[in-house]
């Protein structure tokens, strides 16, 4: 599925900035893996319509990302039938979109401190943690109710398609960076620039 080295998965948005310390919308999610498929998609097992996810609308600028990760199998509405596509995406359900996307082997061995075994998503956060599509805390924990940043996600996306850049080698490259709100010292900058530039 990653046929280009150079593929773009995220955008920066109008005003000129990235936002990394922003967190991750649902929607924004569905964009990203429909990218890294790169056309790619396996196949549909499944239809959306206005029945069965009701608040993704024909011409919004996310729904034919939605629309075909969803008949893909790859993400999933909710229970009352939404999608809720500007709500931010937590950490538990990147995990699942992540082993969704890769479909990475069953691992049931709690990596994390904080996911019980009780835990809607423990099995796709252990199995995303042994993939490396993932990780937790200096205290051991993961946090899984907490909203994914996307920083976060395009480090963790960088790291499982083997994407690595140093500083050094975009300045020997002349990048440019397009962006307001994002400098060289920011911990993401690098993973930031080769996701979106």
């Amino acid at each position: 599925v990653y046929s280009k080295d150079d593929l773009t998965y995220i955008a920066g948005y109008p005003d000129k900035t990235v936002r990394g310390e922003r967190y991750l919308s649902r929607a924004e999610a569905a964009m990203i893996f429909y990218r890294l498929y790169d056309g790619y998609y396996p196949k549909f097992t499944q239809s959306m319509n206005s029945q069965t996810i009701t608040d993704v609308k024909a011409g919004a600028w996310y729904y034919v990302a939605v629309e075909t990760l969803y008949n893909a199998g790859i993400i999933s509405g909710y229970g009352d039938k939404t999608f809720r596509p500007n709500d931010p995406v937590t950490r538990a359900e990147f995990a699942l979109m992540a082993c969704s996307f890769s479909g990475l082997p069953r691992v049931e061995t709690a990596a994390f401190t904080d996911v019980s075994k009780e835990h809607w998503a423990f099995v796709a956060i252990n199995s995303a943690a042994a993939a490396g599509w993932i990780s937790g805390y200096g205290d051991g924990t993961y946090r899984p109710e907490q909203d994914i940043k996307r920083a976060e996600t395009v480090a963790l996306i960088n790291k499982v398609i083997n994407r690595s850049i140093t500083l050094e080698r975009l300045q020997e490259l002349g990048v440019v960076n397009p962006y307001t709100d994002l400098v060289e010292s920011y911990w993401g900058y690098t993973d930031l620039i080769q996701a979106t530039v």
